[in-house]
């Protein structure tokens, strides 16, 4: 059963990552790289249509504005935006320093 996330333990996990940001990353679960591929993808053509019925579609198809777009995808891949925590993984280490600090 999924149980919704409350601000307290949302905020203990922010201070959590921030602090212990190595141990943080152990229990994290990233898009593949073929995901991510088909996520930036995605991304590029919602943009582009945004651009045509915008009528600026010249804008987008400037190579400085699609580059900055993917600039801007690998620069928030790199940072984790793309991850989520992994429960389960959480789960099998109760002695962990993440598991104390949410629990």
């Amino acid at each position: 059963r999924n149980v919704p996330m409350t601000r307290k333990m949302i905020s203990k996990l922010n201070d959590f990552r921030l602090s212990n940001n190595t141990e943080y990353q152990k229990f994290q679960s990233c898009l593949s790289s073929e995901s991510k591929k088909r996520l930036l993808d995605r991304s590029l053509e919602l943009e582009k249509q945004v651009a045509l019925v915008s009528e600026n579609v010249r804008l987008f198809l400037e190579p400085s504005r699609s580059d900055d777009h993917i600039t801007n995808f690998e620069s928030a891949a790199t940072k984790g935006k793309y991850c989520e925590i992994d429960a389960s993984r959480v789960l099998d280490y109760p002695n962990s320093t993440l598991m104390r600090t949410i629990s």
